[in-house]
């Protein structure tokens, strides 16, 4: 092997050993990304299991107050029904 064929073979290889420390690098940023998007989505998840908890509560809390309008329009109905004067059977 010529020295001139022996040095551009070593150019080379020295090209592909800065290509692949260079592909190592994006690699790992990429492996950072992903692992930061993954916490972010476990972060979502948290909060929205939060939003329908509490989404959950306020349709309870919904459910409660309207049996309760329910209940007292029933009784109003039953109170104005007991003070209405009624009409002597014929």
């Amino acid at each position: 092997m010529t020295p001139e064929r022996e040095a551009e073979l070593f150019a080379k290889l020295d090209l592909m050993l800065e290509l692949h420390r260079r592909t190592e690098n994006d690699i790992q940023g990429l492996r950072e990304e992903i692992r930061d998007v993954r916490a972010e989505m476990r972060d979502m998840r948290g909060e929205m299991r939060n939003l329908q908890n509490g989404q959950k509560e306020i349709g309870d809390r919904i459910s409660r107050a309207d049996g309760r309008l329910e209940e007292q329009s029933r009784f109003l109905q039953l109170a104005l029904a007991g003070r209405l004067p009624r009409k002597p059977a014929a």
